[in-house]
């Protein structure tokens, strides 16, 4: 059993708000990228909850936990732990299923790598278990690993609201040629927000969605990151990255995603975003540069 868990990209990002437990509240597009790291689940008659191996990564990537503060292992726990709890006898035994994740997306790049994982190994233990657990309880038991495992377990093109709990229906958005730039520098999440100054955004409105839907360029334009200008402050590689795409006559958008760092760059054709991604990589070469496709 294996799924691909997919890059998730914030196209667009309004902090519109907090909660009084201290929660920012936020408003956005998030799409997904088509690459993404290997999970995979195997019967096994003994052995590891969790393996992990890393390829092709970047130096700068953190460290990829193997042991419970790995969200897909505890994930796995999760959904195991429900199972019982309804009174569900899950098929196969305790301790013999064994979860395997060969990462591609860089850890620390804000591209919800670890959230993927999550999102994945859910489904697939779910799926193992004969799928004992609903869809509204697998999206609540994601919440409680993170913000962004609903989001990644929905897998398609959602406005993103609340703290990331609250979940559009589907959007159809065209494919986007693009490329990812991460330019081996992780930032902190909490330090991005607690860094972030002035007042809250806006909220996205209709007009402003719709357009995006069906002219994602001129629509994103008017759109932007409210967390990016704090991410640059304490990481100016990100500044870099995004100048880096914005000098190429083909990129038409540069934007980072989430809280950072990681950027993308939208292009018009995939030719143009692959020619991109060699030109980067060669003036580049410590970056970790991507030519993918987003949405569609």
């Amino acid at each position: 059993m294996r799924r691909i868990a997919r890059a998730k990209i914030n196209l667009c990002l309004h902090v519109v708000g907090r909660r009084p437990d201290g929660y920012h509240l936020l408003d956005g597009l998030t799409t997904f990228a088509a690459l993404g790291d290997h999970v995979s689940l195997e019967r096994t008659g003994s052995g590891a909850f969790l393996q992990v191996s890393c390829r092709d990564l970047p130096p700068g990537s953190e460290v990829v936990p193997t042991d419970t503060g790995n969200l897909a292992w505890r994930a796995l726990a999760a959904v195991h732990r429900d199972a019982l709890a309804q009174g569900t006898r899950p098929e196969v035994p305790n301790g013999s299923l064994t979860l395997s994740i060969e990462k591609i997306i860089p850890s620390g790049a804000g591209l919800g790598g670890g959230s993927a994982d999550a999102a994945a190994a859910l489904n697939l233990v779910n799926d193992a278990l004969g799928r004992p657990v609903g869809p509204t309880q697998l999206a609540e038991i994601g919440l409680t690993l993170g913000a962004d495992v609903p989001v990644c377990l929905a897998g398609s093109c959602r406005r993103v609201q609340g703290i990331g709990d609250v979940l559009s229906p589907a959007l159809t958005l065209p494919p986007l040629p693009a490329v990812l730039i991460w330019p081996g520098a992780p930032v902190s999440t909490p330090k991005v927000f607690s860094r972030r100054g002035g007042g809250f955004d806006r909220a996205l409105t209709e007009a402003e969605l719709n357009r995006v839907l069906s002219d994602p360029i001129a629509g994103l334009a008017a759109l932007h990151n409210g967390l990016t200008e704090a991410a640059i402050s304490l990481e100016p590689r990100i500044a870099d990255a995004l100048k880096a795409l914005e000098n190429l006559k083909t990129c038409r958008l540069a934007r980072m995603s989430g809280s950072g760092s990681a950027v993308f760059g939208l292009f018009e054709t995939g030719g143009e975003a692959d020619a991109a991604a060699d030109r980067l990589r060669a003036a580049q070469p410590d970056w970790w540069v991507r030519a993918t496709r987003l949405g569609g």
